[in-house]
């Protein structure tokens, strides 16, 4: 979880560096420590903010981003704002071993091995002969943990 977090930060970080080319860099670095702030007034400000300094299809783009990821997901309310279907540890591991990213599939495939449940076995076979060793071995390892229960 803490990877993605970083991954989430560091991709915002990334967006706001970006803006800071077509708006004025100051403006942005404000928008940036609003939206980083622990105060939910400074967050909401923040949003606002860039509601009013975006435009166009940049802003009918990047606003859903930025607010979904300021958003404090763990309020049950807020999850039911959003309205989207609320993906299963199954679902949501899918997803994640989709990503191009080795950093992340490896992650995914320890927790997988400390969940000690056999429902994932079948999303840690599709791996077993994949072309990247580590990828590999990481899957292979995992599937061992979830055999030590059966």
């Amino acid at each position: 979880m803490e990877l993605l977090e970083r991954r989430l930060d560091a991709g915002l970080e990334r967006i706001f560096k970006l803006l800071g080319l077509k708006y004025k860099q100051n403006d942005i670095t404000i928008a940036y420590a609003g939206l980083v702030s622990e105060k939910q007034e400074a967050r909401t400000n923040a949003i606002e903010f860039l509601d009013n300094l975006l435009s166009g299809e940049l802003k009918r783009k990047l606003l859903p981003i930025i607010e979904s990821s300021v958003v404090d997901v763990t309020s049950e309310e807020i999850i039911h704002q959003f309205k989207q279907k609320i993906l299963t540890e199954l679902e949501c591991f899918q997803l994640l071993l989709e990503a191009n990213d080795q950093k992340l599939k490896l992650a995914v495939f320890f927790l997988i091995g400390k969940q000690q449940d056999k429902k994932f076995i079948p999303l840690l076979e599709k791996y077993l002969e994949d072309d990247n060793f580590k990828i590999q071995s990481f899957a292979k390892e995992a599937l061992k943990e979830l055999h030590k229960i059966i």
